[in-house]
């Protein structure tokens, strides 16, 4: 059996995790269970954990793609961005306004010059769902983290990093492998990746 890092994305089930050394609840606690399996249909009882809610509330885990992904040339650099999968934390419009961004109806627009090459890399890689990445001459930068780990967000998705594979029946791949965010809440579109849609039901834990 592989000992490298994933996730197994259970059909209408939970998320079970394998080979993850630090895996962390919403209060940043050690979760001491191996291979937790973690509830992705929001209704379990025993959040973060699945408790079999799933299969009582006949969860729904019809998913869509992740749409297009688009690129801004700048003058020093690139902005790549895949709006489908944001999960709405708000660390590119807070940390470069002035690059992240206009919009056209519903479409989102990035400016790279407008804001310094070294403030939109710092940017970038706060950006937790893999959304955003970057290109210098040409070459695609989106890899930040080196030891696999999984977060619990309060009342929200699931935060991946290091290079942890995803396993799914429907082949669905992050965007940026390196890092990705998972939904918990249930209401997801882009299943199971988060689509800030925490925010809008107003997901809680605690419930």
């Amino acid at each position: 059996m592989s000992d490298k890092p994933k996730i197994q994305v259970i059909k209408k089930g939970p998320y079970v995790v394998q080979n993850i050394p630090s895996v962390k609840d919403s209060e940043d606690n050690p979760i001491e269970r191996d291979n937790p399996s973690l509830c992705r249909c929001g209704a379990s009882k025993s959040k973060p954990f699945c408790d079999g809610t799933h299969a009582s509330i006949d969860f729904d885990d019809t998913t869509s793609d992740n749409g297009p992904t688009k690129e801004f040339e700048g003058k020093d650099i690139t902005i790549i961005d895949n709006q489908k999968i944001c999960c709405h934390a708000g660390y590119c419009v807070k940390g470069a306004e002035k690059a992240f961004f206009t919009f056209d109806g519903d479409k989102r627009i990035s400016h790279p010059d407008k804001e310094t090459k070294e403030k939109i890399i710092e940017t970038i890689r706060k950006c937790p769902s893999g959304s955003l990445a970057y290109k210098l001459n040409g070459e695609l930068s989106d890899k930040y983290f080196d030891k696999a780990e999984v977060q619990i967000l309060k009342d929200g998705p699931i935060l991946v990093r290091g290079g942890t594979t995803l396993k799914n029946d429907e082949g669905r791949e992050p965007i940026a492998k390196d890092h990705y965010v998972l939904c918990r809440c249930g209401a997801s579109k882009n299943k199971p990746f988060c689509d800030g849609k925490h925010k809008d039901i107003k997901f809680n834990d605690d419930e």
